[in-house]
């Protein structure tokens, strides 16, 4: 199972304040009420249309054999609160509303950077920090240590970490950029309160406040850097 994660920023009034005005073509779906935790399901049912590129295929096609072809994205946006802090897992297409003013930055990234270990990483995402420098993205065959990915803190803004996390049953493989993406066998939204998913948010919660180690000491001060260029060069782009 592939979740996406977008933690919302502190001192809305409400989730919908964070989406954009194609929002109003979701709909809500009632839920199951699950202890400790509050949630709202919000679902898109787009009418079936051709595909753009069916009326040059049917050109060439002899009778009306490409008729009944028609594309459906269904998306879906769940809010979830836990404590002081509200989430939102997205869903098919269901990124493209939410307003990326209103979620905080780099949160997938802190996440990564406090459950993987310095030398456990799979790929980065970085760009220079010139206005004429290139984005690239840079994949290992399997995971290595954070140096393997050849990364020049004073030149680039890493964007996107991707590695496996040193958590027991936390996820498969975690990439964070402002959003948080897992890959997690044998997930179960129902299970979300259950003792082993507490437990493991314990864990996830030590992690970022005991002392690391020198490996992990450098994936974070990356991402420290990388939090302080990237912040210095989208004021510069503005």
């Amino acid at each position: 199972m592939k979740l996406t994660l977008y933690l919302l920023r502190q001192g809305l009034d409400s989730e919908a304040d964070a989406l954009r005005p194609s929002f109003d073509d979701y709909e809500h779906v009632e839920t199951r009420p699950v202890a400790g935790l509050t949630w709202d399901l919000y679902v898109l049912r787009p009418f079936p249309r051709p595909p753009r590129w069916l009326t040059d295929l049917t050109s060439i096609v002899e009778g009306d054999g490409l008729a009944n072809l028609r594309n459906q994205l269904c998306s879906a946006l769940l809010f979830v609160t836990r404590g002081d802090r509200r989430f939102i897992l997205s869903y098919g297409g269901g990124h493209f509303v939410i307003d990326r003013e209103y979620i905080e930055p780099g949160f997938g990234l802190r996440v990564v950077a406090n459950v993987v270990a310095g030398s456990s990483i799979l790929s980065a995402e970085t760009r220079g920090l010139s206005q004429t420098a290139r984005s690239q993205r840079t994949v290992l065959p399997l995971a290595s240590a954070l140096y393997e990915l050849g990364i020049e803190p004073s030149d680039e803004w890493v964007r996107q970490l991707t590695g496996k996390p040193s958590i027991q049953g936390f996820a498969n493989t975690a990439s964070g950029s402002d959003s948080l993406k897992l890959s997690v066998r044998d997930f179960k939204l129902a299970n979300l309160n259950a003792d082993e998913y507490i437990a493991m948010g314990k864990q996830v919660a030590e992690a970022g406040r005991r002392p690391a180690s020198r490996g992990a000491r450098s994936f974070v001060s990356v991402w420290l850097w990388s939090s302080f260029a990237g912040h210095r060069h989208r004021r510069s782009s503005s």
